[in-house]
């Protein structure tokens, strides 16, 4: 749940999680999300 929290907090939406959040809430809203490269050593 605290991705989700930290979602609606990056659109401006205050969120609590103690609450189901409200995802309607997010409707026209738009974000920039910025991908980057992980590496994982296979031991």
């Amino acid at each position: 749940m605290p991705t989700i929290i930290s979602l609606f907090k990056e659109a401006g939406i205050e969120a609590q999680s103690e609450k189901e959040p409200n995802t309607k809430q997010l409707i026209d809203k738009q974000l920039t999300i910025e991908m980057g490269e992980r590496a994982y050593n296979d031991r």
